[in-house]
C-alpha cells in the first residue's frame, strides 16, 4: 500500500516539474536532455500520449532486431494481457523510436509503473547507431491475449510502419483477443504469489486485487496534468 502511495506522489511531483518547465520557468538543463524510447504497445497511440501530456520531440519507425513481441503481462480483465518484449535471436519487433525530454522520460517511467511497484524494468539497448530504452514486464503469464482495442493500436501502427514485414502485420491481424469484461483474479500486480499455497495465497490474491483496483483509481487522479 505504501509503495502505491509513494508511486502516486512521485507522479504528482513529476507532473508539477513538467508544468513548471512548460511555463518557461528556470529549470535544470538535465531535465531537458534528450533521451530515446522504443514504443511497441499502447504508447504508439497519439491519443494516449496526449492524455499523458507527452510531447515527443520527434518519432521515427524502428525495427528492434533479435527480440520478439509477446502478450504475457496480465491485464486488468480475465484472460487479458499487455505486450512485452524479450530477447529472441532472429526475431524482430516493429515500433517507433521517440525522442523525449528527460522529464518526460521520467514521467513515462511513472506511467509504466517502473518506480516503487516495479511492474516493468527498463532495458537499454544500442542498435543501428541508436541508443534507446524500452520497458519489459517483470512478471509474465502464458496463455493470455490482448483486448481488441489494445491489439488494434499495435496492429494499425504496424500496418503503417514502412519497416514492418507483411508476415509481422499478418500475425498481429490473426492474433486471438480477450473479450472478457470481468476483473481478473490473478494480475500479480504488486505481488507474485504463485509460489504460495492455501490461506496465504488466498490472502495475497485479495490484497493484490485491492492494490490493482486502487491503482486504477489513482492513475486517473491527478492534480497538475490538466494544466500542462
Amino acid at each position: 500500500m505504501l509503495r502505491l502511495l509513494a508511486w502516486w506522489v512521485y507522479g504528482q511531483m513529476l507532473d508539477l516539474v513538467k508544468l513548471w518547465i512548460s511555463k518557461g520557468m528556470p529549470s535544470p538543463a538535465c531535465l531537458k536532455k534528450e533521451e530515446h524510447y522504443f514504443a511497441f504497445g499502447a504508447n504508439l497511440s497519439s491519443e494516449i500520449l496526449h492524455k499523458r501530456r507527452m510531447n515527443p520531440i520527434r518519432s521515427e519507425a524502428f525495427a528492434l532486431d533479435n527480440h520478439v513481441l509477446e502478450f504475457t503481462q496480465a491485464g486488468p480483465y480475465e484472460g487479458s494481457a499487455f505486450a512485452t518484449v524479450r530477447s529472441k535471436q532472429g526475431s524482430c519487433v516493429y515500433g517507433q523510436i521517440m525522442t523525449l525530454q528527460k522529464i518526460d522520460m521520467l514521467r513515462m517511467h511513472f506511467f509504466e509503473v517502473v518506480p516503487f511497484l516495479r511492474k516493468h524494468r527498463v532495458i537499454f539497448f544500442e542498435q543501428k547507431e541508436k541508443k534507446a530504452q524500452f520497458y519489459q514486464a517483470t512478471t509474465e503469464t502464458p496463455g493470455l491475449n490482448p483486448t481488441r482495442v489494445y491489439l488494434d493500436i499495435i496492429h494499425s501502427h504496424a500496418a503503417e510502419n514502412p519497416l514492418a514485414t507483411p508476415e509481422y502485420v499478418k500475425n498481429l491481424a490473426n492474433q486471438p483477443v480477450s473479450t472478457s469484461t470481468k476483473f481478473a483474479k490473478d494480475m500479480y500486480f504488486a505481488i507474485d504469489y504463485r509460489s504460495t499455497h492455501g490461506l496465504l495465497q488466498y490472502t495475497l490474491r485479495i490484497y493484490d486485487q485491492l492494490i490493482a483496483r486502487l491503482f486504477k483509481i489513482l492513475v486517473n487522479l491527478h492534480t497538475f496534468r490538466h494544466f500542462i
